[in-house]
């Protein structure tokens, strides 16, 4: 019994946080209104709380039940963070194919549709939404407006929406003004990676912290104690189970919000 509960919790940790593989077209979080399959945090955590309390007691079984609920935002994060990664490299992909063919003389209903079907998230709804609007003889530039907020790439879409507008009034070249968005996109692209690379040490060194104290009671149990029983047994235990899970949880979201300022806002 000593090590079993330490295993459980950290097997719940890596199912929630790992979780099954998402299709890559899946990743962006579903439009509103849609129906929710997966289980809320709150119903989680509560049959985590209702599936421990008699085999650890309830100390243990509320300490599952909150690292669950982190674990469960952990894992929407990553997946938020993913998905406006991929909209970010669409977005770009999303302009050379608008350059290329514009250039090729199509209509610009025409070369937004297809721009559209290589973005992703919100950006592409945009293309899409403006490419039918220009089909229909009326301005893509308030389209493409619309879902500035939405976008991970709210720049792009409100210069673009600026740029079509202006070209389509002046009869400027509209191709010559999207490639120069492509290679102002691809300059912040660059240096988000570059970012991002340098917080992977960051990131890393903070989950190694984090499992620590699992590797600490396993060590406790390998000298011939049994901490899991203190912890989960005693008022003593439980005193110092709630504070350290509440230090680990402080620490972690201290860690995290220092790499989110340094990476800057997702």
């Amino acid at each position: 019994m000593t090590l079993v509960v330490p295993a459980l919790l950290a097997g719940l940790a890596v199912l929630v946080l790992i979780g099954p593989p998402v299709p890559r077209r899946n990743l962006l979080a579903a439009p509103p209104g849609a129906p929710r399959t997966a289980m809320g945090g709150p119903a989680a955590a509560a049959a985590v709380f209702g599936a421990l309390v008699v085999p650890v007691g309830p100390a243990g079984a509320a300490v599952a039940g909150v690292l669950t609920l982190v674990a469960l935002r952990a894992k929407r994060e990553g997946t938020r963070r993913r998905a406006r990664r991929e909209e970010r490299a669409g977005a770009l992909e999303a302009l050379q194919v608008l350059a290329a063919e514009l250039r090729a003389g199509r209509s610009p209903s025409v070369a937004l549709s297809r721009a559209g079907d290589v973005a992703s998230g919100p950006t592409a709804s945009a293309l899409r939404e403006a490419a039918g609007e220009s089909a229909l003889g009326e301005g893509a530039g308030a389209a493409l407006s619309r879902f500035v907020d939405a976008s991970a790439v709210p720049e792009l879409l409100s210069s673009l929406a600026v740029c079509w507008d202006v070209c389509q009034g002046a009869g400027s070249s509209l191709a010559l003004a999207v490639d120069r968005l492509e290679e102002a996109l691809l300059a912040d692209q660059a240096c988000r990676e570059e970012v991002e690379a340098d917080l992977e040490g960051p990131r890393t060194s903070a989950m190694l912290l984090a499992v620590m104290p699992l590797f600490g009671l396993g060590m406790g149990a390998g000298l011939g104690g049994d901490p899991v029983h203190v912890l989960l047994r005693t008022p003593v235990g439980w005193g110092c189970l709630v504070i350290g899970v509440g230090l680990e949880l402080l620490g972690l979201w201290w860690t995290g919000r220092i790499v989110r300022g340094a990476g800057g806002a997702e």
